[in-house]
């Protein structure tokens, strides 16, 4: 492929890229979801006050608690810095796929990261909104182009025109700024980057790990009149994070009126109590449709001198800290560190 048209083929792909978050914010289907958020919110949460100063609240408090959250992403100091070779930016999974998968596990965990993340990106263009249809056709054809593919049985992308900058990375919405992030304790790393606020507006949002998300809306669909609510239906985007209080567990939502309230501080937590999703995972996952580069997007990081070993580069530990400091002084990062 000769230069030019290289160039032309990634500029197409980062409109791709683009065009997938536009596609959701029509996914709204011109359902008043504010409204049954707001009821749903009054029904679980019982705040005191009259139904006028509940909605404000609910306006102010509620959504603007998670509007006023940071973006954290968990990562593991020593797997992030140990090799010397820090990328320029935050890589997702098939950034990082090089070759066939080492093991049928590898080649799974591919296989289900692509099958989760075709269905609530929409990669491959099947959801439909009639009242757009003809404004985002070429869109879904354009999406469907670069961002989506299958996986064959040795963990490679089959589609010729895949292209990994379109599938997206992936943190926390530390709505609580919790001391360890917005994901600390659920095995990502106890070190953790905290992400610039333009971020926000370039993701979309779920209300808990996207990989347990359908299981949970099925097990809980009486709550929405016994149907079955997909993971693309909760799919949120910085201007629909009502879908956050209208679909994460009623237990989820009873944390986010405690922080909002005032009856949990911000920053007093580790990390958030367990949820009732069955799994070790409560935070609230943000998908970044756009690069994060280090010297660029990327505010502060907090790292964990637990995940330091004794030699790092083969040098002592007080030297990886060195390197570490050095690292974010060149791409203009705050750094800290902690026990």
């Amino acid at each position: 492929m000769q230069v030019d048209e290289f160039e032309a083929e990634a500029a197409l792909a980062r409109l791709a890229r683009n065009e997938t978050l536009g596609l959701l914010d029509l996914a709204r289907s011109g359902r008043d979801l504010k409204e049954r958020a707001f009821r749903r919110f009054l029904a679980i949460c019982r705040p005191a006050g009259s139904a006028a100063q509940a909605r404000r609240f609910f306006e102010s408090n509620m959504l603007g608690i998670l509007k006023d959250g940071r973006l954290t992403i968990n990562f593991n100091a020593n797997t992030w810095f140990g090799n010397g070779k820090e990328p320029m930016r935050v890589l997702n999974l098939f950034d990082r796929v090089h070759g066939p998968a080492e093991n049928a596990k590898t080649a799974k965990d591919r296989w289900y990261r692509n099958d989760v993340e075709m269905e609530f990106g929409d990669y491959a263009g099947h959801a439909r909104n009639t009242a757009h249809a003809r404004n985002v056709k070429d869109a879904r054809r354009l999406v469907a182009r670069y961002g989506a593919t299958q996986i064959d049985r040795v963990g490679l992308p089959t589609s010729h025109h895949f292209t990994s900058m379109v599938r997206p990375r992936y943190g926390a919405l530390d709505f609580a700024y919790c001391l360890g992030g917005g994901a600390g304790g659920n095995g990502y790393g106890r070190s953790f980057a905290i992400i610039k606020e333009h971020v926000k507006h370039a993701s979309s949002y779920l209300y808990t790990d996207s990989f347990k998300v359908n299981a949970d809306l099925a097990a809980r669909r009486e709550e929405y009149g016994g149907k079955i609510v997909t993971l693309h239906d909760a799919m949120a985007t910085y201007l629909q994070l009502e879908k956050i209080l209208l679909y994460c567990t009623p237990q989820m939502l009873k944390q986010i009126y405690a922080y909002a309230s005032g009856k949990r501080a911000r920053g007093s937590s580790f990390c958030l109590p367990p949820d009732t999703t069955g799994v070790k995972v409560n935070y609230i996952e943000f998908q970044a449709h756009t690069d994060i580069r280090f010297d660029r997007d990327i505010a502060a990081m907090t790292i964990s001198r637990s995940e330091i070993p004794q030699t790092f580069l083969g040098l002592p530990w007080h030297s990886a800290e060195r390197h570490i400091r050095e690292f974010a002084q060149k791409n203009r990062i705050r750094v800290s560190f902690f026990a």
